[in-house]
């Protein structure tokens, strides 16, 4: 009788304790710091576009593209791609100077995929320059090897 009443208060321990893991009270999205690389009103690249650079060879590729209207060329920012990669959002074509786009976050969701929330402004007043811009936003964060998905925020 005594062993059957140890092996039920183990058994209802065993239970109790595997509702009580540590994964159970931890958060699947987790914040991830980012750097500014560039945000700017002008750049070369015209078409609405998101990316995800993880080699310099294509980062090289992708600044040459974004900065082609800029005489001389700036030099692309250095990228340490061992451990950073960067993200960025091209909002193409917009009519006049009060649009912008911000990258306000990065998340890393169930350690499955990034989001990447970002918001498209128009501060629409009297003194909006009448010029056709090209809003965008380029960050860097550590590498990660997961899916990378780009969000609009409202």
């Amino acid at each position: 009788m005594k062993t059957i009443n140890f092996i039920s208060i183990l058994f209802y321990v065993v239970l109790l304790g595997s509702g009580c893991s540590e994964n159970s009270t931890e958060d699947p999205t987790q914040i991830l710091e980012f750097k500014t690389v560039e945000k700017a009103q002008n750049s070369g690249i015209t078409e609405q576009r998101f990316v995800t650079v993880k080699d310099a060879n294509t980062w090289n590729e992708l600044w040459a593209e974004h900065t082609k209207n800029v005489q001389p060329p700036p030099s692309a920012p250095l990228i340490d791609f061992k451990e950073d990669m960067v993200l960025g959002v091209f909002l193409g074509t917009r009519p006049n100077t009060c649009y912008s786009v911000t990258i306000d976050s990065v998340e890393q969701v169930d350690k499955k995929r990034l989001l990447v929330k970002y918001r498209e402004e128009n501060k629409t007043s009297a003194s909006c320059g009448a010029a056709i811009t090209h809003p965008t936003h380029l960050i860097s964060l550590k590498s990660r090897e997961l899916p990378v998905e780009f969000v609009a925020l409202q």
